[in-house]
């Protein structure tokens, strides 16, 4: 039993050494894919869930506009987090658009 552990301990070690190299690309890829996913959503009329809250959260501009510039905006959102040159972008798209999110 006592010969188990360190093997544990190595494989464990491996493991989180990796983690630790690519895990903050794997959460930006994350983060980008629901981005592109919501945002797709959105762009089908009656498919996203929040299609109501925008539509009653946004009374000033009409849902048939609104709603398809959040989908692509989102969906931008969601492609610059996945292309490391855009992440900068995607950062000040986030910024302007989670106030946004939060209203509600």
């Amino acid at each position: 039993m006592s010969s188990l552990a360190p093997r544990i301990d190595a494989v464990d070690d491996r493991i989180a050494c990796a983690l630790d190299r690519v895990g903050v690309r794997l959460l930006r890829y994350a983060v980008g894919l629901v981005f592109v996913w919501f945002g797709a959503l959105k762009l089908v009329p009656g498919l996203s869930p929040a299609e109501g809250l925008v539509a009653a959260t946004m009374p000033l501009v009409p849902a048939e506009v609104f709603l398809p510039v959040l989908a692509v905006w989102e969906i931008l959102i969601g492609v610059l987090l996945c292309v490391r040159p855009g992440v900068r972008g995607a950062l000040l798209l986030l910024a302007l658009q989670m106030p946004g999110t939060f209203l509600p």
